[in-house]
């Protein structure tokens, strides 16, 4: 376990201490989940999962040949249906 001191600075912002930067193969700009533990705070290194889902889902339609256009024209269908309800 590390220990390391950090300051707050402007606008919250806090830089992690570059060996634990180096050692977990943290870049600039990647996002963490934070999660206050009482007082004591956990950052974790997180992919959002609307986007994994997101991803896997073009990539699904992507594969079965699905279009934006067929979607859309779908959705449009639906909600037309719904409205005739």
């Amino acid at each position: 376990m590390s220990i390391g001191l950090v300051e707050m600075a402007q606008r919250g912002q806090v830089t992690l201490p570059k060996a634990l930067r180096d050692q977990y193969d943290i870049k600039s700009g990647q996002q963490f989940t934070v999660v206050d533990l009482g007082g004591a705070f956990l950052l974790s290194p997180k992919e959002s999962k609307v986007d994994a889902l997101c991803d896997q889902i073009k990539g699904e339609l992507l594969q079965e040949g699905t279009s934006l256009e067929y979607l859309l024209a779908e959705l449009r269908a639906m909600r037309t249906e719904k409205a005739g309800e």
